[in-house]
């Protein structure tokens, strides 16, 4: 995602009461089913208001897709490719609400997260 693994890259900063918008560009030969835990979100497509809601949107190969969603579940989520392969090598990120902070117990667990670490 923008060039880089979760382990360089890690957290997406949101704010909440934001709509949030995505654009996914894959310049690859292969699909990218794109997941976002703890939102639906809306697919940006030509029938406007009526766009469907999802949490995974496949992005083909040399595609583009469009996402928003409101940003109204405080905490931080995963967003990655459905694709195992792809996830385990670092196509993810964490969607992290700014003003959410984690309990010291799950600092502890958070810092034993194998996407720290170049797989």
């Amino acid at each position: 995602i923008n060039g880089q693994a979760i382990h360089e890259d890690r957290n997406i900063i949101i704010n909440e009461g934001e709509i949030i918008r995505f654009v996914f560009v894959n310049e690859t030969m292969m699909h990218h089913p794109m997941h976002l835990h703890g939102h639906f979100f809306r697919v940006l497509n030509e029938f406007g208001e009526r766009s469907p809601l999802k949490h995974t949107v496949d992005v083909p190969p040399h595609g583009t897709r469009v996402i928003e969603f409101y940003a109204n579940e405080p905490g931080q989520w995963m967003l990655h490719c459905h694709n195992l392969y792809h996830m385990k090598t670092g196509m993810a990120r964490v969607i992290k609400y700014k003003s959410y902070q984690l309990s010291p117990e799950n600092s502890k667990y958070d810092l034993q997260d194998p996407h720290r670490h170049a797989h």
